[in-house]
């Protein structure tokens, strides 16, 4: 873990220098939120969508998201007060507060489960024609590398059967097997559809190995103990966006959006968009349970990242933000 702390330490400094204090408010009267994502806007398409239909500032938010490239820089953002609420993998979120750095607790579910697609050379026809090879991920300890393990198993691969490299986002993993620097990596929307129509083979979706959260929203203990009415609003301003996505009427409106923010092809983000509303359906009001954090955190000790016993995932989960934002 001294790799996360290095991080941590060495982006704090320059996220400081952006730190608002979270009660300023805008011209208009709204009051700001700072919101961080990581790599590419597809999974934040209810955010993205709340902003662009003013479900925010209905509830009287300025919402202002901040792009990273990893998911410990995201938590970072939180940890220094240069983001409010951030949009990142339950795994990194509850490491801060595992390891002390930072009293960071998830308040609800973003995407249920993960959409990931792994996505490999031409050449490559089956599972077995990876062995020996390299893959790509965004970080060596993180859930999403654990994520492609368990579909390597469950194909009969096992974890010394080939390489890993750290690569980063998606879109720098989509670039690195364009240039043949890897033989695949798991690939999120719409790059993932992208990457088919360029010729790149799918072998297999993560989701059919994994049920664990893929992105949760999360905040520190003390901003959202403080702020609690800035949260509420925030949550049910996307609960309500996620309601709009999944009415298939809306979907053009909803790619029109995600095709301007990702500049990606039309068919690449009408793809994604049934992928998440009718396939996995991965917008579900934020619903998590303690059992499902309990089993991340079984695959957190799993590649090594905490040491057992686990925690208690009760005392990392705070839904009562969530339970309000449901009860209007």
């Amino acid at each position: 873990m001294k790799t996360n702390n290095i991080v941590i330490l060495s982006v704090a400094l320059f996220l400081s220098v952006f730190a608002l204090a979270p009660q300023r408010s805008t011209a208009q009267g709204l009051k700001k939120i700072h919101h961080a994502y990581v790599a590419e806007p597809g999974y934040y398409w209810d955010v993205f969508e709340a902003q662009a239909l003013g479900f925010f500032k209905q509830e009287g938010l300025d919402v202002e998201s901040t792009r990273f490239d990893l998911t410990s820089q995201a938590v970072t953002a939180l940890v220094t007060a240069a983001s409010q609420v951030a949009s990142v993998t339950p795994d990194v979120a509850m490491l801060a507060t595992i390891k002390g750095q930072g009293d960071v607790a998830i308040v609800s579910n973003e995407v249920r489960l993960p959409t990931w697609d792994l996505m490999v050379q031409p050449d490559i026809k089956t599972y077995a024609d990876l062995k020996g090879k390299i893959l790509g991920v965004s970080q060596l300890q993180s859930a999403s590398t654990l994520n492609l393990r368990q579909l390597m198993r469950k194909h009969g691969i096992k974890d010394n059967d080939y390489t890993v490299l750290q690569v980063g986002g998606s879109g720098k993993r989509y670039a690195a097997i364009r240039s043949k620097q890897i033989a695949g990596a798991l690939i999120t929307e719409p790059v993932n559809f992208e990457a088919m129509d360029a010729g790149f083979r799918k072998l297999g979706g993560v989701y059919d190995a994994s049920v664990v959260p893929s992105v949760v929203f999360a905040a520190t203990r003390s901003w959202a103990s403080a702020n609690e009415k800035l949260l509420v609003g925030f949550l049910r301003a996307v609960y309500k966006a996620q309601d709009w996505l999944n009415n298939a009427k809306n979907k053009k409106q909803a790619v029109d959006l995600m095709v301007d923010l990702s500049k990606a092809r039309r068919s690449s983000v009408e793809r994604s968009y049934d992928k998440y509303t009718s396939e996995l359906k991965v917008y579900n009001r934020g619903a998590i349970t303690a059992d499902v954090i309990k089993k991340t955190l079984e695959d957190m000790a799993e590649i090594g990242a905490i040491s057992k016993p686990i925690p208690d995932p009760n005392k990392l989960l705070d839904l009562k933000y969530r339970q309000q934002a449901l009860a209007k």
